[in-house]
Formats: C-alpha cells, structure tokens, sequence
C-alpha cells in the first residue's frame, strides 16, 4: 500500500546505489513556499532541542563525578577508620577498653 502510494503520487522508488553520486536537486524536488517554513520551523526546533541538551548533559555529568568523589572520600575514610589503632577517650571506654594484641 505504501509503494502503491508513492507511486500514486508521481515518484519513483530506486535503489540507493542509483542515488550515491548526483546532487540534491536532482533526487529531491525543491521545496514548496508552505513547505520551506515548516522545514526552518522543524530545524529550528531540532536546533533547540539540541541546545537545551548541552545544560542538561553538563550538570549529569558534573553530578556523576560529584557522587563518584563523594564515594570514593567517604570510602578512604571507611577504610582508614576499620584499620586504625583505636584509643579511648572517655573514662567508661578506658575500663572497657583492650588493646587489639588481647583481644
């Protein structure tokens, strides 16, 4: 039903390899007036879109690397505070308190 259609409306339908190699005008017809506005409307509104990825992409992309040093920061920590020599401050944690070569 689509070849049909195409064919209906007076194109051709060729192979890709009949294409490669000539200029633009003559595969395409020119644009009519109504159909060149609605072309720069759909450019100009691709061409936002894809400018108001660029924010949306640079602040994911801050954040992931925010997070990753979060990670990495607090993870140092965690180990640096699991292997070291632990001493009481307190006077209830000095009486309870075993030197790790006791334990």
């Amino acid at each position: 039903m689509i070849i049909d259609g195409v064919r209906a409306k007076g194109d051709a339908i060729v192979p890709l390899h009949e294409l490669i190699g000539r200029p633009g005008r003559t595969s395409c017809p020119p644009f009519q007036t109504n159909e060149r506005w609605a072309a720069r409307l759909d450019w100009m509104g691709f061409a936002i879109w894809d400018l108001a990825g660029i924010p949306s992409f640079g602040s994911s992309f801050s954040g992931d690397l925010l997070m990753t040093g979060r990670m990495l920061f607090v993870g140092a920590f965690a180990i640096f505070d699991r292997f070291r020599q632990k001493t009481p401050r307190t006077p209830e944690e000095l009486e309870s308190y075993k030197p790790a070569s006791q334990c």
